[in-house]
């Protein structure tokens, strides 16, 4: 487990620091979000290279991961392609004096972060990977692939709404409350969140393993607290007449089935 969990660290330090230099080089800081998904995908390789689980628990992992890495990779590309840096990234360069300055300062409050940030989310699958897992499916396995399904699906459908509604240029004076937007304001956060606990409770096979729970709990706060839903709804209530109100009948993330 040691093994793991510091060869992952080190590879997370490296990718970090080397992509800092790179978005240095390309004036773009924004670039860590693009890469958030694919250093997770190296970090889950790495730890399969160096774990001794059953090779059906490396399996599920792997195309589990992957699959997610993949589509999420190829949706931050196409929203970011053409767009240059994100505008919160850009306010940064207004705090600080531009070179050496503020290049520090963005490695200590973005990427170094980001780094952590990475690390303790993946720590489920460096936990599941460094166990020697019996080569089935427990029920608690069981459980866990179950959310993680019923999160990837809710992720990918809601994004696939969101952006055909975005696509009707008749409607975009107004804000997507229809399919699973229904149901909450920020469904596609709600997958995203809900697929990451199915990896933290598929991992669980020893109480040990409850230490991992650190993964997921940082990730939803992150995703409601900062790079999520308060900052979406913010920008929402300024952009959109009505969504106060919105907000007041509707579940951040979660579905409001019952009305």
């Amino acid at each position: 487990m040691l093994l793991i969990l510091f060869n992952t660290f080190i590879l997370t330090t490296f990718s970090i620091l080397a992509l800092w230099i790179f978005s240095i080089l390309i004036k773009d800081i924004s670039i860590i979000d693009t890469a958030f998904a694919p250093i997770i995908l190296l970090i889950t390789l790495l730890s399969i290279v160096l774990s001794d689980a059953q090779n059906l628990t490396k399996g599920i992992i792997f195309f589990s991961v992957a699959i997610w890495s993949v589509r999420l990779t190829y949706l931050m590309l196409k929203r970011k392609i053409g767009h240059g840096e994100d505008v919160r990234y850009t306010k940064l360069r207004d705090w600080k004096k531009s070179g050496l300055n503020l290049n520090l300062f963005v490695l200590k409050q973005v990427y170094l972060l980001q780094g952590i940030v990475i690390w303790c989310v993946t720590l489920p699958i460096q936990f599941v990977l460094s166990g020697d897992v019996e080569d089935n499916i427990s029920p608690i396995n069981l459980i866990g692939l179950t959310i993680m399904l019923i999160g990837f699906l809710w992720e990918v459908i809601s994004d696939n709404q969101l952006d055909n509604f975005k696509n009707n240029s008749s409607q975009s004076k107004d804000f997507l409350k229809t399919g699973l937007w229904a149901y909450s304001r920020h469904p596609n956060y709600f997958g995203e969140v809900f697929f990451w606990w199915g990896i933290f409770i598929f991992s669980l096979s020893t109480y040990f393993s409850l230490i991992a729970i650190i993964g997921p709990i940082l990730f939803t706060y992150l995703i409601f607290n900062v790079t999520g839903v308060k900052t979406m709804d913010k920008r929402m209530s300024k952009n959109y007449p009505g969504y106060k109100d919105h907000i007041d009948s509707t579940n951040a993330m979660i579905p409001k089935i019952l009305s």
